[in-house]
């Protein structure tokens, strides 16, 4: 078990020890400091990409400014801004795309990959259970043992966020399997 106060240090130990792909199940009450520290520290030693599924690319960069995070140190791909409103911004570092299809996801992931060019490179997947809501638990296992497979291969980590409760129990297994460690935070 993991508290939220040392959680960005927890997950770099996990990286340094090899972990390519981990897993962080939190509660919902905990969720937001999760995304916080988690990012505030992986942006204070390294690049990412942070994969947005429910929220706008703008909204999400004013949350983690607030709360420390250097966001010059992100790409963002928005699978929420387009949906809503049928246009596209011309937001700085943010890659929209057309829904939170895994196909799509996929895609534009992979893109912005070869747009990091830090030593340490991540793709922070938050809250993974949007998905669920377009897709079946299935076809999000499949997505994620492609994507997962991608990150790997291209050197990149993956942290992935998983609401408690929000996915079947027997997808959630399946889903940690394909990790390298699970963290869970109380």
């Amino acid at each position: 078990m993991s508290s939220t106060t040392s959680l960005g240090k927890r997950v770099f130990e996990e990286i340094s020890r090899g972990n390519e792909v981990i897993l962080i199940k939190t509660p919902v009450r905990s969720y937001f400091n999760v995304v916080y520290d988690v990012l505030r520290f992986l942006t204070s030693v390294s690049e990412g990409i942070y994969v947005s599924l429910s929220k706008p690319c703008f909204s999400i960069k004013k949350q983690l400014e607030r709360e420390g995070v250097n966001v010059n140190r992100l790409i963002f791909v928005d699978c929420a801004t387009k949906p809503f409103t049928g246009t596209v911004p011309s937001e700085g570092a943010c890659v929209f795309i057309e829904s939170p299809n895994p196909v799509q996801i996929a895609v534009y992931v992979e893109k912005a990959m070869n747009m990091v060019n830090s030593d340490l490179r991540f793709v922070y997947m938050d809250s993974l259970s949007t998905i669920s809501l377009y897709k079946s638990p299935e076809t999000l296992i499949k997505f994620m043992r492609q994507l997962t497979g991608r990150i790997r291969l291209k050197g990149f980590k993956a942290i992935i966020v998983v609401v408690e409760n929000e996915i079947e129990p027997p997808y959630l297994a399946q889903l940690s399997l394909m990790c390298d460690s699970v963290i869970e935070v109380e």
